[in-house]
This record gives structure tokens, sequence and C-alpha cells, in this order.
């Protein structure tokens, strides 16, 4: 697609290809590739003035300096892409970047992004979406070892996965079977008649 696109001259295509193919890289876990390709499509919608290209542009950016550790980058970015959504009004490009931006940051920053999410998904009906910010908000929950919380968004996402038919299901039920098995262990009498692991 690349190729064809730089063979026509069509710059947005060309855009949308370099996008895809740094996607690509970051999904595969070459973030300093990824960001090679990223940098120059965002190059491209700077010069069309394509919001439309640059605001995805952005998140994938954040996601790709996260996954090397630079917070700073990936931080700044992120909020930039959230403003391009805000300012742009795109729910679709707002609610994912939130997703993401969750992924990268942990405790009550993470819960915090997930809710916004996924109050953003419910509002406008982006299921997958809404079973990520539920997975985030189960797994943020498991993490703090609010057992309830972290079953009930699990349980969520898992009926939102399983709807869309898409293999991040089992993913879902194996944490599932974590907290059930987290669960039980706390429930189990303490050697002074108490939880196991009672929370004051």
């Amino acid at each position: 697609a690349l190729a064809a696109a730089r063979r026509t001259g069509h710059a947005l295509l060309e855009g949308i290809a370099l996008c895809n193919t740094g996607e690509h890289h970051r999904w595969c876990g070459d973030h300093d590739a990824a960001i090679g390709y990223l940098r120059r499509s965002g190059r491209i919608a700077l010069d069309l003035g394509s919001g439309g290209l640059g605001g995805p542009v952005l998140a994938a950016l954040g996601g790709a300096y996260a996954g090397l550790g630079r917070s700073e980058e990936a931080d700044d970015h992120f909020r930039r892409a959230l403003e391009f959504a805000k300012t742009g009004g795109d729910t679709n490009l707002e609610v994912s970047a939130l997703n993401e931006f969750a992924a990268t940051k942990t405790g009550a920053e993470a819960t915090a992004l997930y809710e916004r999410a996924l109050a953003l998904a419910e509002r406008t009906g982006h299921l997958r979406e809404r079973a990520v910010a539920h997975r985030g908000l189960g797994t943020a929950h498991r993490a703090a070892g609010e057992h309830a919380e972290a079953k009930a968004h699990l349980e969520a996402a898992l009926a939102a996965y399983t709807e869309l038919g898409i293999p991040e299901a089992d993913e879902v039920r194996r944490l599932l079977d974590l907290v059930t098995a987290s669960r039980m262990t706390a429930a189990q009498p303490g050697p002074e008649g108490g939880s196991a692991n009672r929370r004051d």
C-alpha cells in the first residue's frame, strides 16, 4: 500500500499507509521503527492539515513512546491526541486514546482514565472500547485487591467481547478465574478466625 501510494503521488494515502505500517511495528514490539514511520506520517498530516490522520498518529506515537519507557513524551502525545479529538469532535479517537493512555498507567491514574473511557464508550455505543475499558478497570481493581469490583468489570468485559466474537474473551475468562480464586482465598478464615487477607 505504501509503495502504491508513492507511485500515484497521493500524499494522504501515503500518510495513511505510513501510519498503518507504524502501527504494525508498534504491535510487533519494534517501537523505534514504529516511531520512524509515524513521524513521517505525522509530517504528511501536518502538511495536508488532515485531522483525520493527525490525531491517530499522535495517539499511536504515545503508545510507541510508552513502549520505549519514554513516559514524558508518551504523555505529551496522548494529551495532544485527546485535545485534537475534543476539538474535532472525534469521539472514536478520544475513547481509544483514553484507553491506550490508561494502559500506560497504574493505580488511581489508570482507573481515572479508564473510567473516562468507559463513560464515553457507553454514551457513544462503542462496544469494543467499552470492553477494553471494563477489562482495564477489572485489571486495575484486581491489582488493588478489590476483588468484587474487579469481578464486576471483568464480567462486563467478557459479555462485550463475547458479543463481538473476538479472542480477547479467552484472556478475560482467565483473569476472571484468577479473581475468583483470590476471592476464595481472601474469604478463608485466618488463624484467629478472621479473613486470611482481611483489608481494614
